[in-house]
């Protein structure tokens, strides 16, 4: 049974009828030419000798052989039954009736909308059966949309916001596939929790999304397995060797918990990531934790404490009482030593990351500029787009990384 019935209305009334006693809807809308109309009579009393009910609902095409027409005409006739309350859960088509061209267009305006389809066909045809199915042998067939069973829609504008970095977005169109029951479930589910997780590391939430990841991989790969010709074959090395950064992350930071070079490198990509999608400030942001970053590694590893609570005798002798002086902080009991003046630390001590900073100091002032007059730091000024791209090439320059951390693409 269904709540709503969508069929094309050709030259006889007895698929017509088959039909609406297969699925007893409870509303009718016929897609009719102005001839096939006249067999809407017909159609009601036969149906009303088997005790068939339905309200009834009618749309016209204004050209039969006209396809464009036909889809125009036919989404009118869906919007109809979208009208009346029916689900697209409760809706069948049925293409039996019609002209070609009619039935073809009722097919491209519902198959992505989430519908059932039914045909009358039947076991004896005239015309040495080539013909119309005798009266009487007519037989129902029911099937979902291959549009839903495969979700192509779905996956379309999954892939799509996906290769923007809009993970929750993407996550969410899968979810709304799979209620739908698809035939592609286990790739499905797959990708969703890729997604899920890819969301989690778009948040620096380092340890669900390897969760994530590796139960979304691993779907992904069973699936894959039997189907040596997909396309998603493809994302499968990538979504790996994520992991395997996730893992080697989570190593040098002891779970996560301390700073490591490789977060530079998340950081970086990250950057990237909102850089693309027109997301500027936020990129300069990420991409001053990155210099940073870098900053405070070198300064652990040089003097044994952190710039924030940095101990002035551990210092180059020539900036202890300077640094003493500018960033003694009683409440910590130790000096709060910022960006800059931490690099100029670590080039009085000869190492490369200040001593590298030092032959850019000039460029990097001027990118720390547009950073600092943003709206994300301290001013109004919004980031212009090449800020980003400008910002990264200097920090990858200056001290040497070369490692990259790539997404995948999906198809």
């Amino acid at each position: 049974m269904a709540q709503g019935l969508l069929i094309s209305v050709g030259g006889t009334a007895e698929p017509i009828v088959a039909a609406i006693a297969a699925h007893r809807p409870e509303v009718v809308c016929f897609v009719c030419s102005e001839q096939s109309a006249e067999k809407l009579g017909e159609v009601r009393a036969r149906a009303g000798e088997r005790g068939l009910a339905y309200r009834h609902r009618l749309v016209i095409v204004s050209d039969p052989e006209d396809l464009a027409q036909c889809y125009a005409d036919t989404l009118k006739a869906a919007d109809l039954l979208e009208a009346e309350g029916v689900p697209a859960g409760e809706v069948v088509v049925d293409y039996t009736g019609g002209t070609k061209t009619m039935s073809a267009a009722l097919a491209l305006a519902t198959v992505g909308r989430g519908y059932r389809f039914s045909y009358v066909g039947g076991d004896r045809r005239d015309k040495g059966g080539l013909g119309v199915v005798e009266t009487g042998t007519e037989r129902v067939r029911t099937g979902w949309s291959p549009w839903r069973l495969f979700a192509v829609e779905e996956k379309r504008i999954f892939g799509a916001l996906f290769n923007r970095h809009l993970f929750g977005s993407a996550a969410e169109v899968l979810e709304r596939a799979l209620a739908h029951d698809p035939g592609d479930r286990r790739l499905l589910e797959g990708l969703l929790r890729v997604s899920r997780g890819y969301q989690h590391w778009d948040a620096f939430r380092h340890a669900q999304a390897k969760e994530a990841l590796r139960e979304g991989l691993g779907r992904i790969e069973e699936w894959v397995a039997y189907r040596p010709t997909s396309e998603y074959r493809d994302i499968v090395a990538p979504i790996r060797a994520n992991l395997e950064f996730l893992n080697r992350l989570q190593q040098g930071t002891r779970g996560f918990r301390r700073r490591h070079r490789l977060q530079v490198i998340d950081l970086l990509a990250n950057a990237r990531r909102r850089a693309e999608v027109g997301r500027h400030d936020d990129a300069v942001a990420r991409l001053y934790r990155a210099l940073e970053l870098v900053g405070q590694i070198a300064f652990e590893e040089a003097f044994g404490c952190e710039t924030g609570a940095a101990d002035p005798a551990r210092l180059p002798e020539s900036l202890q009482g300077a640094y003493r002086a500018r960033y003694w902080s009683e409440e910590k009991g130790a000096c709060q030593i910022p960006l800059m003046a931490a690099f100029a630390a670590l080039a009085e001590a000869g190492r490369p990351e200040g001593l590298r900073l030092r032959e850019r100091e000039e460029a990097f002032k001027a990118l720390l500029y547009a950073r600092n007059h943003s709206i994300l730091a301290h001013g109004f000024e919004p980031v212009k787009p090449e800020v980003p791209g400008r910002f990264e090439g200097l920090l990858r320059e200056t001290f040497d990384l070369t490692d990259e951390l790539v997404f995948p693409r999906m198809p």
